[in-house]
């Protein structure tokens, strides 16, 4: 059983001699040595063997159950570190961050028991040879969500999963580069996008996506001395965000509560 061992921690219990005796099993675990009473005690000479003996004759556990043992055990972890929160933030009900501690808390528990998937070489290697298939077939096609950008496409292969930094010295544009690729995938393409903004209010963003959108020169709009023609176009840009599923906050400065509101947006809008 020692090779599932990375399913429990030593928080899992809450008896000292327990919690020792776990350590000393995840570092027997790391020999490849055959578990037995007399194996553990030469390996660990100071530990208490009636203790041991009486452990062992209590355990009444079949190999397919250690499984759903441990599941039962994380559940009271759990539970206990929920009662440890709800204590924590009775603690701190009159601070100004009590929302933030609570959700951080309630986080970090909900980080530790989702399971982390593994995957067989098979089943990876099946989806990497049908990808490489797809491009064959339509070699065209991007791999990623459509930046806009022809030449941004053809470097990235389009927009991939995972983290992109935009890095530049201050006017360069990085905000305007950021509101094309939110426009083109919003409008273009009818993703939900979540935005982000540090520096400009909601109110600035959705000008500079209104201009944009509607390709008419900026100062024209900042001055509100568009031509007839213009305000036409404005307007339908107007028309086409408002539909859009664009979702932006300007209100956040801690990295915690970017995680979360984009947790909560992920969950509730998808």
């Amino acid at each position: 059983l020692l090779k599932d061992i990375h399913l429990l921690e030593e928080e899992d219990f809450l008896v000292l001699e327990h919690k020792r005796t776990f350590a000393n099993l995840k570092e027997f675990s790391k020999k490849g040595i055959v578990l037995d009473l007399v194996t553990y005690t030469s390996n660990f000479k100071h530990e208490n063997i009636i203790y041991l003996t009486e452990l062992i004759a209590q355990i009444n556990a079949k190999s397919v159950n250690f499984t759903d043992y441990c599941k039962q055990l994380k559940e009271f972890t759990n539970k206990r570190k929920l009662l440890q929160i709800t204590d924590k933030i009775n603690k701190n009900i009159d601070s100004a961050d009590v929302f933030d501690l609570a959700e951080r808390e309630i986080l970090s528990i909900r980080e530790t028991t989702q399971s982390k998937s593994m995957y067989t070489s098979k089943e990876v290697i099946d989806t990497v040879v049908q990808q490489t298939f797809d491009r064959a077939n339509n070699p065209n096609a991007l791999l990623g969500l459509d930046t806009g950008f022809k030449k941004l496409n053809e470097v990235l292969d389009g927009i991939q999963p995972g983290f992109h930094v935009i890095a530049a010295r201050p006017g360069m544009g990085k905000t305007s580069l950021a509101v094309d690729l939110a426009l083109n995938l919003a409008v273009k393409q009818h993703k939900k996008i979540g935005f982000f903004t540090l520096e400009m209010s909601k109110e600035q963003i959705y000008q500079k996506m209104l201009i944009q959108e509607a390709m008419i020169e900026s100062s024209r709009v900042y001055k509100a001395t568009m031509t007839d023609r213009e305000w036409d176009k404005f307007h339908k840009s107007a028309a086409v965000l408002y539909d859009s599923k664009i979702f932006i906050s300007d209100d956040i400065s801690k990295l915690e509560e970017i995680v979360s509101q984009a947790r909560r947006l992920k969950k509730t809008e998808g």
